[in-house]
């Protein structure tokens, strides 16, 4: 529009109109679109039709802030337990393949090129706390649709002295069961500086874990990675205290896929007031 000014949004247009057409085989109507994806391909999730119409909205203020804002949107779409299994949303439709890899490889190349700086793990943080233990973590944003202040620890860790701490995971019922699918983030505090070594392997999965330790200008301790968990994603048991500083922070790391980028980022934005 004469005078108005471009931003990542007007990118975030363009990402969306490729999206409609890679899903649906057409390009999106002019503006304004009012037909939704799912309208021309059954089956798509709906989640999907709003997340492609707000990136086409002839407002800006509705579109998602930047194509990593999309990506990650279409990342917890995917990961969303209410898709089926047995008959997924993406072969519901005679689109080949090779139209849905150029998608992904789409997303990834426009989130990259718009909004991507060096080290970050290519995801949104969402901040939760423990008032009572006054710990924070952050997150990514698409394990955090369920948040629990007082979950019950594993019966090794409450042994070793914890109790109760914060859950913020896509499926909190399921938390506990290493052989179904539910990926976030549990964090507790425990005085002192107990050895974990012995709870830490206390078979959350099948298989010795691999152990690493961890050394940060705020952190030191000891993380056990099992990057294959009973075929359900990858474990990660992590006990770090500040230097100097009696009180150990304990997290559980539950991920879809093995990534130790991921879980050193959740430790570098860990806070214990």
């Amino acid at each position: 529009m004469p005078g108005g000014d471009l931003d990542v949004r007007s990118d975030v247009y363009s990402l969306g109109a490729v999206a409609y057409e890679l899903m649906t085989g057409q390009p999106p109507s002019r503006p304004p679109v009012r037909v939704a994806p799912g309208r021309i391909r059954p089956g798509l999730p709906p989640a999907l039709d709003e997340l492609i119409l707000a990136a086409l909205s002839v407002d800006r203020e509705d579109r998602p802030s930047d194509a990593k804002t999309f990506t990650d949107r279409v990342r917890a779409i995917r990961m969303s337990p209410d898709l089926p299994k047995a008959d997924p949303w993406w072969s519901l439709s005679r689109m080949p393949w090779r139209r849905t890899g150029v998608l992904a490889f789409v997303c990834a190349l426009l989130a990259f090129a718009v909004t991507a700086s060096p080290g970050t793990p290519g995801m949104s943080l969402t901040t939760v706390r423990h008032a009572a233990q006054d710990v924070r973590v952050d997150v990514p944003s698409v394990w955090a649709r369920e948040f629990h202040p007082d979950q019950e620890a594993r019966p090794a860790v409450a042994e070793a002295g914890a109790g109760p701490g914060l859950l913020a995971a896509t499926d909190a019922e399921r938390w506990h069961s290493t052989d179904e699918e539910s990926y976030g983030v549990y964090a507790t505090v425990l005085p002192g500086s107990p050895d974990l070594h012995r709870v830490a392997e206390t078979d959350p999965c099948a298989g010795r874990p691999e152990e690493r330790p961890v050394r940060t200008d705020q952190w030191e301790g000891t993380l056990w990675e099992w990057p294959e968990c009973n075929d359900n994603g990858t474990f990660t048991s992590v006990a770090v205290h500040p230097p100097d500083t009696p009180r150990t922070v304990y997290m559980e790391i539950r991920q879809p896929d093995y990534r130790p980028d991921v879980v050193d980022t959740i430790i570098d934005h860990v806070r214990l007031r």
